[in-house]
């Protein structure tokens, strides 16, 4: 299944949920639209997110004005909002996602910029599941250091029948915030292959590396100089992060 096929497929999915979950009743159409802000907003193209609009729009029987108007004014609510009009479509960046409050230190986490190749990574697994051996055989996710990622990339690996194309049968195993974050990740329309995987595990890996090196000849120059506040600092760093790497490996798969 090509990359706009799934993605449309998964847009099918949510909006079928949404509505199984709220009913099609006043009330119940507004919290759809609501369920949906994090998907649709995390689509980068214009035109496409335009579609999935009037894909809603229809099935719900509710303007697409209105959809939009309710988008932009969610948005508008929060604080780091970065909306940019363009025509009747609007551009929003993923830190303008609407998030409820008990729900904006996880998606923080979630979004930073350190995880933005595991994010990637795990795009690429739901888009472009030829590479899962791959991904399995180097044991990249044992480099992860985002929970929730490596959460995700784990159940991919274990269910990958849904390499089909039914990511929407892999999104139903979640709980509702998960299956936003996997949508989100999923209903990008990236073209996928082999070398540009292959490219992205590269630099993944290397990122990886530098950073322990980088961490490693830190300590080592803290003991020559025999700075001691600078050396406790940094073993303390490096025991954090082989605690995170304890914490992540010992994660059950769904």
């Amino acid at each position: 299944m090509d990359a706009a096929s799934n993605a449309s497929s998964i847009m099918d999915f949510l909006i079928e949920s949404a509505i199984k979950k709220n009913g099609l009743s006043v009330e119940g159409k507004i919290r759809i639209i609501s369920d949906l802000i994090d998907p649709i907003t995390s689509i980068n193209d214009n035109l496409i997110r335009s579609l999935y609009i009037k894909r809603l729009s229809e099935r719900i029987g509710i303007d697409e004005a209105a959809i939009l108007g309710k988008i932009r004014k969610t948005f508008s609510r929060e604080k780091k909002c970065d909306l940019k009009r363009k025509g009747s479509g609007a551009i929003f960046s993923e830190n303008s996602r609407h998030i409820s409050s008990a729900d904006t230190a996880r998606k923080k986490k979630f979004l930073r910029k350190e995880n933005r190749f595991e994010r990637q990574i795990v795009a690429m697994m739901l888009q472009y599941p030829e590479i899962l051996p791959e991904i399995n055989s180097r044991n990249l996710l044992d480099l992860f250091e985002d929970a929730a990622l490596k959460q995700i990339g784990r159940s991919i690996l274990d269910h990958n029948e849904f390499s089909d194309g039914r990511v929407s049968d892999f999104i139903s195993l979640f709980d509702e915030q998960e299956k936003k974050d996997i949508a989100a990740l999923a209903i990008q329309e990236e073209l996928w292959n082999r070398e540009g995987c292959l490219r992205l595990i590269l630099q993944f890996e290397t990122s990886r590396k530098h950073y322990k090196n980088s961490l490693r000849e830190k300590i080592k120059a803290a003991e020559i100089k025999n700075d001691h506040e600078l050396l406790l600092r940094l073993l303390k760093e490096k025991q954090i992060q082989a605690g995170r790497r304890n914490q992540l490996s010992s994660i059950p798969s769904r």
